[in-house]
């Protein structure tokens, strides 16, 4: 082969057209895989793919074993299983202290020790509406600090969702600005083949 043949082979329009139609369609599939795997698995297409090679390995060797004809050992080991259960001692506290009422004591005694009762009844209510008016302040704190949480937190969460749903469009758009760059240059590799 002379050098003028080869010169003209390797300076032709048609071998420009077909190589940058190769180049074109190839810049296209990394565009559109990279933005495929995006979206499908939330990975960068390189990401994606060095957890993919592992795999790939353990598949075309089962699969070369299935053409050999060549069983994969099985062991399967069952082991009894064991239940446990545990229980705690109930506590149940009584208040305010029952009524010990003695049967074998006279009517106006027995009378004497409900009205004892009652006065000690008595004497526990201002204690409990105490209680109950500490702990209806502390459940309206409570009630107060919870809503202004949530409310940060919902203004905090919806920032980070804004933020996030950003910067995945524009992973996008970087994926699929390069298959429209090969997608370009396969049409000026088709133009050139004209």
């Amino acid at each position: 082969m002379s050098g003028r043949m080869l010169r003209a082979m390797v300076f032709s329009i048609g071998t420009w057209a077909t190589t940058l139609q190769l180049v074109g369609g190839a810049v296209a599939f990394l565009g559109f895989s990279s933005a495929y795997v995006r979206a499908r698995y939330g990975l960068t297409l390189r990401a994606w793919i060095w957890r993919w090679v592992p795999r790939f390995g353990r598949w075309a060797k089962r699969m070369w074993d299935k053409l050999r004809r060549k069983h994969r050992n099985s062991s399967i080991n069952v082991a009894a299983p064991v239940i446990t259960a545990q229980m705690g001692a109930p506590h149940i506290t009584m208040y305010p202290s029952p009524l010990a009422l003695d049967e074998t004591l006279p009517l106006e005694q027995r009378v004497a020790q409900i009205a004892e009762y009652a006065n000690r009844l008595q004497a526990e209510v201002p204690k409990l509406m105490d209680e109950v008016h500490r702990l209806d302040g502390r459940i309206d704190q409570a009630q107060a600090g919870a809503s202004d949480l949530a409310q940060e937190t919902l203004t905090h969460l919806r920032d980070e969702i804004s933020e996030l749903r950003t910067h995945l469009d524009w992973a996008q758009v970087l994926d699929l600005r390069w298959a429209i760059v090969g997608l370009f240059i396969t049409v000026v590799g088709i133009a050139l083949s004209y």
